[in-house]
């Protein structure tokens, strides 16, 4: 299996974040703080509409994510599965 550059950069740099964030748990990649800010929002957004606590909300798009995608925690989400979470993460919004 041939790997082009942009594979390979793309490998080290999940490398790369992954040992930070081993090193600093309390770092999350940009892109993936940017989409649980995105998922958070729109939890919040729903749960004016109805009864439902924006953080209970936010936790089952979370869980429906990582159940997908086959994870333990939304913070282990890779960088190069954000775009398929992404996708997943707009399928449910098309339901509200």
């Amino acid at each position: 299996m041939e790997v082009t550059q942009e594979q390979l950069e793309q490998m080290v740099q999940e490398q790369v974040r992954k040992a930070v964030a081993d090193n600093h748990p309390g770092n999350v990649p940009t892109e993936l703080a940017t989409f649980k800010k995105e998922i958070t929002d729109f939890a919040k957004q729903i749960s004016e509409e109805t009864p439902v606590r924006y953080d209970s909300l936010s936790q089952a798009f979370n869980s429906i994510i990582r159940t997908k995608l086959r994870l333990k925690r939304i913070n282990d989400l890779p960088i190069s599965k954000i775009e398929e979470a992404q996708k997943i993460f707009e399928s449910i919004k098309a339901v509200f």
